[in-house]
């Protein structure tokens, strides 16, 4: 932007509330010493702006700040545009001495290189001039030669002269031109500064007129706050009569929901009573269900050590009963036996191998409690009927009833039950 555009640069047209606060400007403004004549950078040493510093130096309202507010911007506004009009023509003239006093200097400088040229050619003729009078006695052609060189230099000093004035009329012509430019500049100045002021004087009514309409405006703005402040008021009582209905209604409510909540504590209560004898209930039956099944099971497990007392008792019968009727009675044992039909010292129901027959199957045989026709007797007397069992000369006649098949199998397993036997025998205390 340009100086000359910036000049041109005037504040916007103030709004509603802007013209409010103009019209309460005006009216401290008129109270003052205040002319439109005064410098602007006395404004805040007027007694109009005195008196409005002192009216507003505490503002009792949004109102009073904003005017407070305003008139700070109209001045700020007015010094800002007269600071820019006295900063723009500074520099302008600033700017125009700048560039004469350079043109002035490269013009000074020029001439002096012209002199300086003219003096230097100036002593070349006078040596010339000096060289031809000194080599007079040369000739008349050397003569000539010199006079032709000097009128040459004389012509060149001509030239140089005729080009050094050509320039200085030049030079003149151009200040002619720079102060017609310079006078062009002040009358364009001029007349913005008319136009300037003949716009602040259409301001200044406009803004005349708009503060009227305002003060106008302020009485029904006043007669405005008069009504709604009797309409707050209506509403204040009513507002205070809702708010007592809205305080009944909520210790009702209150009220309603703490029977409500006591209801259903009582509820809760109940069903917590309900739930735990219920659990304890549950409990109960599940522990007179443990201790019965608790009974079955002893009672189960009895039964099952009855039964096997019962078989063990009835195994070792049936053992004694097969020796002695092989013993005792060959001719009555129905022939020919098996293997497995022969009576052997182990638990177990059938013993058709000679490798079930191991030695802690047998030990455990030996010495059962519950061998009926050997309780009584000591360990070694216990060892001793096993043995005499399986010896040749009883065990032969056994053998003589058994398959042919199986007899040799037999046999090896009466010589391992026999080793099992001894080492048992070898191994009990002796005494």
């Amino acid at each position: 932007m340009t100086p000359h555009a910036q000049q041109n640069t005037f504040p916007a047209p103030p709004g509603p509330q802007e013209r409010q606060a103009n019209s309460r400007f005006e009216v401290l403004r008129r109270g003052g010493s205040f002319t439109e004549g005064s410098n602007d950078h006395d404004l805040p040493a007027c007694d109009w702006w005195q008196n409005l510093q002192a009216t507003l130096s505490s503002p009792r309202s949004e109102e009073d700040a904003f005017i407070l507010e305003h008139a700070r911007r109209l001045i700020g506004q007015r010094d800002f545009q007269l600071k820019l009009m006295r900063d723009c023509e500074a520099v302008n003239r600033a700017h125009m001495s700048a560039e004469k006093r350079r043109v002035d200097m490269e013009k000074q400088e020029h001439l002096y290189k012209e002199c300086v040229e003219v003096e230097e050619l100036q002593e070349q003729a006078q040596r010339k001039a000096e060289e031809t009078e000194a080599r007079m006695d040369i000739g008349e052609d050397h003569v000539r030669i010199e006079e032709a060189n000097k009128r040459a230099d004389e012509e060149r000093l001509n030239r140089l002269h005729w080009h050094t004035i050509e320039k200085a009329r030049m030079e003149q012509g151009e200040r002619e031109r720079e102060r017609a430019r310079e006078q062009r500049f002040a009358e364009v100045l001029e007349k913005k500064e008319r136009q300037w002021r003949e716009k602040e004087r259409e301001t200044a009514a406009r803004h005349k007129a708009e503060q009227d309409q305002l003060v106008q405006l302020t009485r029904l703005y006043a007669q405005q706050i008069e009504e709604e402040r009797n309409k707050a008021k209506a509403l204040a009582e009513e507002i205070e009569q809702l708010q007592q209905w809205k305080v009944r209604r909520e210790l009702a409510e209150r009220l309603r929901k703490a029977r409500e909540d006591t209801r259903k504590e009582d509820i809760r209560r109940k069903e917590q009573r309900r739930k735990a004898e219920e659990q304890k209930r549950r409990a109960e039956e599940e522990q007179q269900q443990a201790r019965r099944h608790e009974e079955e099971l002893r009672r189960q497990r009895a039964e099952e050590e009855i039964r096997m007392v019962a078989y063990t008792r009835n195994f070792f019968a049936q053992y004694d009963a097969k020796w002695d009727l092989l013993l005792h009675a060959p001719q009555q044992v129905p022939g020919p036996l098996k293997f497995s039909d022969l009576p052997w010292p182990v638990l177990l129901e059938t013993v058709d191998l000679p490798g079930l027959i191991t030695p802690e199957l047998v030990e455990q045989f030996v010495f059962h409690p519950l061998h009926d026709s050997m309780s009584g007797k000591g360990p070694k007397a216990r060892v001793m009927a096993q043995i005499r069992h399986y010896h040749s000369d009883k065990f032969d006649i056994a053998l003589s009833k058994v398959d042919q098949n199986e007899k040799g199998m037999a046999r090896i397993a009466a010589e391992a039950v026999t080793r099992v036997l001894t080492d048992v025998l070898a191994k009990l205390p002796t005494g």
